[in-house]
């Protein structure tokens, strides 16, 4: 409850809805070439590493390690991508209430005035 003893309502912007989805997809794919990059860089420092016995154990376990975090990055962008899914869902379900409520108030509008009209009252007149 606010201040003033009323219930506070979360009002969705479906415009603002479509924009963070929008800046999250760009992140999304910003995090995707960042993790190719860095897999390229990864992969060529592991080469130049060579094939000394002592850099073999090393390469290997940080192929490991590069594997792992692979994972983890793939769980963050499937996560990152439902939560756009979402958004876009949200703001298409905001439009459509929003165009419902339109249809509804257009509606009961109209019977009001058929109303009024047939009992030979104008709008606000008695």
């Amino acid at each position: 409850m606010s201040g003033r003893g009323t219930h506070s309502r979360m009002q969705v912007e479906p415009h603002r809805l479509v924009e963070l989805a929008a800046s999250s997809e760009t992140l999304l794919a910003d995090m995707l070439d960042d993790w190719e990059v860095a897999l390229v860089d990864i992969d060529g420092a592991c080469s130049d590493l060579g094939d000394a016995a002592g850099t073999a154990g090393f390469a290997s376990a940080y192929g490991d390690a590069v594997a792992e975090a692979g994972g983890v990055v793939s769980s963050i962008t499937q996560s990152l991508r439902l939560g756009v899914e979402g958004l876009v869902a949200a703001a298409t379900d905001a439009v459509k209430a929003d165009e419902t409520v339109a249809t509804e108030l257009g509606r009961a509008t109209q019977q009001v005035d058929g109303f009024a009209g047939q009992h030979g009252r104008g709008r606000g007149g008695r």
